[in-house]
């Protein structure tokens, strides 16, 4: 399995860009965000996304099919987290 970010240096709820290569085609993966913001708290949300054929996964095109949230949203992992 690859992992790939892409962060902007901005707001929090900027898009996080997440790619996850070389998965089985169909396969589950659950991504965990875990962040502390400028006030020293700590925030953490999940999803879980069903791989493509192609044995990827987009978190700002493929849907999220459980978790913090559900479907595509490309700052879900972002405004769904908690203390």
């Amino acid at each position: 399995m690859t992992l790939s970010l892409t962060c902007a240096d901005g707001p929090l709820f900027e898009p996080v860009g997440i790619e996850v290569s070389d998965l089985s085609p169909g396969e589950h993966i659950r991504i965990e965000l875990r962040f502390r913001d400028a006030a020293n708290v700590d925030w953490i949300s999940q999803a879980t996304f069903v791989s493509s054929a192609a044995g990827t996964v987009h978190t700002d095109t493929h849907p999220a099919v459980s978790g913090d949230y559900v479907g595509v949203d490309p700052r879900g992992l972002c405004w769904s987290a908690r203390p």
